[in-house]
């Protein structure tokens, strides 16, 4: 399990398949003008898929937090109630945005499932500790 540690972080798989879902996204939306749902239903169960993997390596099979380098707090349920209000107001300014007819619904949705998905350690510069997700809409 060492060299697993040393040369991957399980945060990472999750990025990749974000690039994945985001091309398909880009693809779709160039080809149709428009982001099927499909496509925002595949990445939401890849996300889910990602929180269960990551609650049952910390949980269950107590490997060492720093293997996804927890932000503070370093608890769990702490880590995922700091998702799930960054996801939600990613939604809530998505929706915003799609209201004031800046954003199309489905670049609202994925915007919110993007900040759902992306691990906490990857908002690096951000200005408001509330909502670490700010970074991604410059």
């Amino acid at each position: 399990m060492e060299w697993l540690t040393a040369h991957l972080h399980l945060d990472w798989l999750i990025v990749g398949a974000l690039v994945l879902f985001a091309g398909w996204s880009a693809w779709a939306d160039f080809a149709t003008g428009r982001i099927p749902n499909p496509v925002l239903q595949k990445l939401l169960f890849a996300t889910v898929v990602w929180m269960w993997v990551l609650a049952v390596s910390v949980g269950v099979l107590d490997v060492d937090a720093e293997m996804i380098r927890l932000p503070v707090p370093a608890s769990l349920p702490g880590y995922f109630l700091i998702v799930l209000r960054n996801a939600g107001l990613a939604l809530l300014i998505g929706v915003l945005l799609w209201l004031g007819g800046l954003w199309a619904a489905g670049d609202a949705k994925l915007f919110a499932l993007v900040v759902l998905a992306l691990p906490l350690r990857f908002y690096n510069n951000n200005y408001w500790s509330f909502w670490p997700a700010s970074v991604l809409l410059y």
